[in-house]
């Protein structure tokens, strides 16, 4: 299968560009032992998460000119962006395997991870390893001394370490899930193939706007001239993003779930929508309709209506919004449904900045038990508050406040017993405490 050509003056070993007029320090890392290894890739985490210091910096000046230090990576494959409210870490991942399985070789990248930080960059479904992490962010920090002071975010030198790690591993394409918004994320620096918009709700209202219209009008800046959009959102986000569509000349496919003829093994039904729009995606990529089917069918997406344990039965979801909390409402009927022999326990934690009672108001109704806690993160609200929200909602079903994450997982299974039921969810940075490696805790 050919590769697209490289358009960049990208280096496989790593190195800045020997076209910059002057090179910048570069960071040495040996690579000696396994051991070492680990420490390296604990070393390199440590100072990209400092980065969590330079805040969020809205726009693609800087990123374009890190990208260009490392001589544009991002030019070396081809690029699939994946923004929306809700359902673009599914699509990416449904996406990629589709690639996977035509032959291709799949970069993916995520944001934010659950399980490992290495998880947040993939080829092949396979997590960047601790070595070539290592690599991939003393390729990034080398450059930074020519930024001077417009040191970029953790979310710009992530990004840069993708594009690095996908060139050096010269993937066909790569699908990458949009941060914040679309128009001015740190991804939209590449020139994607085809675009996609999964959904649009009010979120981030202080950044991408106070209205549907206004966040639909960002998340479609990632839409390039005529080339493809695929759009799950509908309503007021539909019009607008068709309306610019046809002001880009861009072709545009609105998907239709029910369309989907398969099943989806093991996972909730609100991914019909999020497997339809990575099957259309793909259709126009040319890619034949059996190999599409028989990929969804065999997907597995991590945190998303997952069951971890049998006996009790622990389902864990990444839902923190309303929209989502409204979207695995046909999966709460069929797994918590009122049952003596069977108690139904809610593990909740959220995060200050979302509208976390609108979640509860949708979902506290399928359980007898809830318990708040809340993970050690600046961002998270207190496990009292939470509960105080719940009572204001007029709940009749018990309501339990353990600020440890840890603790309230016990006390849930204590009271589950072996034939209870228990979801976690509310915030992803939940799933990641509870359940993701702890050899590195970011409480940022």
């Amino acid at each position: 299968m050919a590769r697209k050509k490289a358009k960049s003056n990208y280096s496989e070993s790593g190195n800045i560009s020997s076209s910059l007029s002057s090179k910048p320090r570069r960071a040495t890392f040996g690579m000696h032992s396994e051991n070492f290894r680990g420490l390296l890739y604990k070393k390199s985490l440590m100072h990209l998460v400092s980065f969590s210091r330079f805040g969020s910096k809205p726009g693609l000046s800087r990123m374009a000119r890190l990208l260009d230090l490392l001589g544009s990576p991002q030019n070396n494959f081809k690029c699939i962006l994946v923004a929306g409210t809700n359902g673009k870490g599914s699509t990416t991942k449904f996406l990629s395997d589709i690639l996977q399985s035509a032959g291709y070789r799949a970069g993916s990248f995520y944001s934010p991870h659950i399980f490992s930080f290495r998880e947040r960059i993939q080829v092949n479904g396979k997590s960047i390893s601790k070595k070539d992490f290592a690599k991939s962010a003393s390729t990034v920090f080398s450059s930074l001394p020519l930024l001077q002071l417009d040191h970029p975010t953790f979310f710009e030198a992530i990004t840069a370490m993708a594009f690095c790690h996908f060139a050096r591993k010269k993937v066909d394409y790569a699908v990458l899930e949009v941060g914040l918004g679309g128009r001015l994320d740190a991804t939209n620096a590449c020139e994607p193939e085809l675009s996609i918009i999964t959904s649009v709700g009010l979120e981030h209202t202080d950044v991408l706007g106070k209205t549907v219209p206004e966040i639909a009008k960002e998340k479609a800046g990632i839409m390039r001239k005529g080339k493809p959009i695929i759009c799950g959102a509908v309503g007021e986000a539909k019009k607008e993003i068709e309306k610019i569509a046809k002001w880009k000349r861009a072709p545009i496919y609105f998907i239709d779930k029910n369309k989907l003829k398969i099943r989806l093994k093991t996972l909730g039904t609100y991914q019909y929508s999020n497997a339809a729009i990575a099957a259309t995606a793909a259709q126009i990529l040319g890619i034949r309709d059996e190999i599409i089917l028989k990929s969804i069918q065999s997907a597995k997406i991590p945190a998303r209506w997952q069951t971890i344990s049998s006996s009790p039965k622990i389902i864990i979801d990444c839902a923190h919004n309303p929209q989502a909390a409204e979207e695995i409402a046909n999966d709460l009927k069929h797994d918590f449904s009122p049952n003596q022999n069977s108690p139904r326990l809610l593990l909740f934690a959220a995060m200050k900045d979302k509208d976390y009672s609108s979640v509860l108001q949708s979902i506290l109704p399928f359980f007898d038990y809830a318990i708040f806690c809340s993970p050690p993160y600046k961002r998270a609200q207190s496990a009292k508050n939470l509960l105080a929200c719940a009572k204001k909602l007029n709940s009749n079903i018990k309501l339990i406040s353990i600020s440890s994450p840890d603790s309230a997982l016990k006390k849930a299974k204590i009271l589950a017993g072996k034939k209870g039921r228990i979801l976690v969810c509310g915030s992803i940075y939940l799933l990641q405490y509870l359940f993701g490696e702890r050899e590195f805790q970011i409480t940022g």
